[in-house]
């Protein structure tokens, strides 16, 4: 399932990542949790993915997670907009490998990732 432009989208593009803004209306936090919404760890992991597709230009398949350490919570109220960075992205041989974190404009770490994807054109 796509997230991208509508459970978040992407409004600012920066050389190492972007800033997203989170739709605190999507149907995902009225299960996750109504009243305290908190964007689940696997919707994070699909928006990498998503935000990586759109710097790539090509469709990715996640193909292992190497490392993703969820260190605070994301929620839509209280960070509406964060920042994905990668620190390093390789892509080769139809393969890709992407780290990095999610962060918010006073630097706060959110989430780091390490994962790897095949890539399709």
């Amino acid at each position: 399932m796509k997230l991208l432009n509508d459970f978040f989208r992407i409004t600012a593009t920066t050389a190492d990542g972007c800033t997203v803004q989170f739709n605190p209306d999507h149907v995902i936090y009225q299960a996750h949790f109504p009243g305290n919404p908190i964007t689940p760890g696997v919707c994070i992991i699909q928006m990498i993915t998503e935000v990586l597709e759109q710097r790539l230009g090509c469709h990715l398949t996640l193909h292992a997670v190497k490392n993703v350490k969820f260190i605070v919570p994301v929620s839509p109220l209280q960070q509406p907009s964060l920042d994905v960075h990668f620190a390093a992205v390789q892509a080769a041989d139809g393969q890709c490998s992407a780290r990095g974190t999610i962060t918010d404009a006073a630097g706060t770490v959110f989430t780091k990732f390490s994962l790897q994807y095949h890539q399709h054109e």
